[in-house]
């Protein structure tokens, strides 16, 4: 089992500082990684889930002396692990400055991004948090001392599970947690997911047939407020195209007039995420106008480039 801790000054004065308090789910999955267990995380996008694993991991790791590999996070797509590594070197540097008597975490991202140089560093010396992809943990298990790297870990966390869950990735995704509980039998497993309609089957798939754990769900009420912004003649429609480009000073002034989340369609499908509170790449106020603008310009440079080019 992992360390019984209680909440932890240190995440308290993390989140005071930040004005923020944390949800009862938040809570609820500190309270069951310090008791050992497993689970699947259910919760709306922005709601805080990476913190909610991360901070329970840190703080039922957290007097543990530094020996290896202890967590292991797994993100469908190498994008999304750069936004989390960034995350969590955030978060970690935070509470070991509020906190200075806990042990220093040190982190690493294996991807296929990852240099010959930082690959050959893990090897020698693995960071305490390694940020990885299933493809990129598959390799690292077909190596001669896998199980000698991953002697070690505790915790295991797969975020964004909806994404691997009932394809060729997830299968793989899947193995490598069988093999990694073959070899280390106590290592607690957490997936985290915003879309899922079949919660038990998904915490089934992610556990093991034989894995009990927990099901926690965020019951997060939110105020929605829908606005729709019309062309001021749009009887003039503008030619297939150019709507977006002759609409994004209205939406521009929208953006700087309000405190808002951007969400990008191209942007989610490229990097799994919906700009939510806990990614370094969600801009907001003129940071997003900037952002929105400079998209359609190159977008609309892009066709015209596109349609001066002679037909072959």
């Amino acid at each position: 089992m992992l360390e019984r801790v209680d909440q932890g000054r240190a995440i308290a004065r993390f989140f005071e500082a930040r004005g923020w308090r944390p949800f009862d789910f938040q809570k609820e999955v500190w309270a069951r990684m310090a008791a050992g267990e497993g689970g699947l995380l259910h919760a709306t996008t922005g709601a805080g889930k990476t913190l909610a694993v991360a901070l329970g991991a840190w703080q039922a790791l957290e007097r543990e002396a530094p020996q290896g590999l202890t967590l292991l996070w797994v993100t469908p797509m190498r994008a999304l692990a750069a936004d989390t590594m960034r995350a969590l070197t955030e978060a970690f540097s935070a509470l070991e400055a509020l906190d200075p008597t806990a042990p220093r975490w040190t982190l690493g991202m294996r991807t296929g991004d990852t240099s010959s140089s930082q690959r050959a560093a893990q090897a020698r010396k693995p960071p305490r948090l390694l940020v990885t992809t299933p493809e990129s943990l598959s390799l690292l298990l077909s190596r001669e001392n896998a199980r000698d790297y991953f002697s070690t870990l505790r915790v295991v966390v797969v975020d964004e599970w909806h994404e691997l869950l009932g394809n060729k990735r997830g299968v793989q995704t899947q193995l490598a947690l069988a093999r990694l509980r073959l070899w280390r039998p106590g290592v607690v497993t957490w997936g985290m997911s915003a879309t899922l309609g079949d919660l038990e089957g998904a915490k089934r798939a992610l556990l093991g047939p034989r894995g009990a754990g927990a099901l926690v769900e965020a019951r997060l009420e939110k105020k929605l407020v829908i606005d729709t912004l019309i062309p001021e003649a749009p009887e003039r429609f503008p030619w297939a195209g150019h709507l977006g480009l002759k609409m994004a000073p209205r939406v521009v002034s929208e953006i700087e007039a309000h405190k808002v989340r951007y969400f990008s369609p191209i942007h989610a499908r490229r990097r799994n995420c919906g700009f939510n509170s806990s990614c370094v790449c969600a801009p907001t106020g003129r940071a997003a106008s900037r952002s929105i603008m400079a998209r359609l310009h190159r977008k609309s440079a892009t066709r015209r480039s596109a349609r001066s080019r002679p037909a072959i």
